[in-house]
């Protein structure tokens, strides 16, 4: 790929002189393919999985999800701002809001460096659904947690199954 860039000089009207340049960029725009390829497997893999990603920089209290997580919270992007607040309010299920939050504090409190939980949520349509939540915490120089990545996976036909079976165990085992 060849990028051309040229200024034309001119004086009376006619071009008396031609400024320009000529750049290879073929290899910037075969990574920047790349990355789209890239970028566009990983979105498919999540939506196979149903599986969204996030990342929460406790410095900055900034929360940023992937397409794909607000899918599967059934939340709209446009209306929906992630925040530590709005998803222990608005998607974590009253039943597992207090016991989220103290999963993930006491993780950072003994600076865990994994986190391995599952919660109910309650969708924005009434229903409810489980999700499990693996995250990595990232910590400062000085062990200061910095950053939760981590990933959210619909588990709620699973779950609902193991408690099935579970139910069932008991009533056999009676």
């Amino acid at each position: 790929f060849i990028e051309e860039q040229a200024e034309f000089i001119q004086e009376n009207g006619k071009i008396v002189k031609t400024i320009g340049t000529v750049q290879d960029v073929t290899e910037s725009k075969t990574i920047h393919f790349e990355l789209e390829q890239s970028e566009s497997r990983l979105k498919e893999a999540q939506h196979v999985a149903q599986i969204g990603s996030f990342e929460y920089d406790l410095i900055q209290e900034k929360v940023l999800w992937s397409d794909e997580l607000y899918k599967i919270y059934e939340r709209d992007k446009k209306r929906f701002t992630p925040s530590r607040d709005s998803f222990y309010n608005e998607v974590v299920h009253p039943d597992s809001r207090e016991a989220v939050i103290a999963k993930v504090d006491e993780a950072i409190k003994r600076k865990s460096r994994n986190l391995d939980y599952i919660h109910k949520t309650l969708m924005p349509s009434g229903k409810e659904k489980w999700f499990r939540a693996l995250i990595k915490i990232k910590y400062d120089k000085n062990n200061k947690a910095t950053i939760l990545n981590g990933t959210s996976q619909d588990i709620t036909e699973l779950y609902l199954t193991r408690l099935d079976l579970e139910k069932s165990e008991i009533r056999l085992q009676k």
